[in-house]
């Protein structure tokens, strides 16, 4: 079944929801994503150029760009839209804390992409602190020049994931191979997961410390609308989603998605950290 997107005044098509019935029993991987392409061979349209998975987190990167080679569309997968607005989301986090965030130490996990490269120089500009671990020095040193150039500040390299993230208070993952010990992280860090599959949310079995986001949520304000209940959108949507909709870069988020659970930034640090939260010696009396 195939119904038209439209927004609230009905005068504009986004796209087209449609239900592809691909069921995981007796089937391999391979065999699975080789029908679900087949499936949205069937009902993609000639001016179909992007899709949208809901199960866009359980998906392979070899997978996705699969689908892409076969398909001929763009899989949207949200990444690109949490990489732009983590100095924001970390400013937020930090100013109800009422604590300053170019006092953190702050790792990122390269994926040695163009998206790790953005998002480096894009967070560099607010901070005296940053690392970054990739196994690719050819990467390393291209990022390390660009950064000092265009920000003035000197990029710490790491060079394995062992006691060193102790020091971290921050840890932004971008790399699906990465796996992190959580016997080494700091009591109370935040983690951001943009990898492809989120490998890193259940890290929270273990450490109930830890703040793991591995989504951000943005308003729908009527970006998405149908009178089919089977593709009806609440009033925030993730990333993923938002991403084909988008009106404008400028929207901020309004949540994050921590342990599969929706939250405001403020009460997320409520949960994390309590009411009273912990001050920046800076701005203590």
């Amino acid at each position: 079944m195939v119904y038209n997107l439209k927004n609230s005044e009905g005068n504009t098509v986004y796209g087209n929801a449609v239900g592809v019935f691909v069921t995981y029993k007796n089937l391999s991987e391979s065999e699975y994503i080789s029908r679900l392409i087949n499936g949205i061979n069937l009902v993609k349209t000639e001016d179909t150029e992007y899709l949208i998975t809901e199960k866009i987190h359980t998906i392979s990167q070899e997978d996705i760009k699969n689908i892409e080679d076969k398909c001929g569309l763009k899989v949207l997968d949200g990444r690109g839209e949490i990489a732009d607005r983590v100095p924001y989301i970390l400013r937020e986090i930090c100013k109800l804390r009422r604590q300053q965030l170019n006092e953190k130490e702050i790792l990122i996990i390269s994926d040695n992409t163009a998206l790790t490269e953005k998002l480096t120089l894009n967070i560099a500009k607010e901070l005296r602190f940053l690392s970054i671990m990739s196994k690719d020095m050819t990467f390393i040193d291209k990022l390390e020049k660009e950064v000092l150039i265009e920000t003035g500040l000197s990029l710490q390299s790491v060079g394995k994931l062992d006691r060193v993230v102790q020091k971290f208070d921050i840890i932004i993952s971008m790399d699906s191979d990465a796996r992190l010990d959580t016997s080494n992280i700091k009591r109370h860090a935040i983690i951001i997961d943009i990898s492809i599959g989120r490998i890193h949310k259940t890290i929270n079995s273990n450490r109930k410390d830890l703040l793991i986001i591995t989504d951000l949520l943005f308003r729908n304000n009527g970006i998405l609308k149908s009178n089919i209940e089977a593709f009806s959108f609440e009033d925030k949507i993730p990333s993923y989603i938002y991403e084909g909709m988008k009106i404008s870069d400028s929207i901020v988020p309004v949540g994050v998605r921590v342990n599969d659970k929706d939250y405001s930034l403020k009460e997320i640090v409520d949960v994390y950290y309590g009411k009273k939260r912990n001050s920046s010696v800076f701005l203590s009396k």
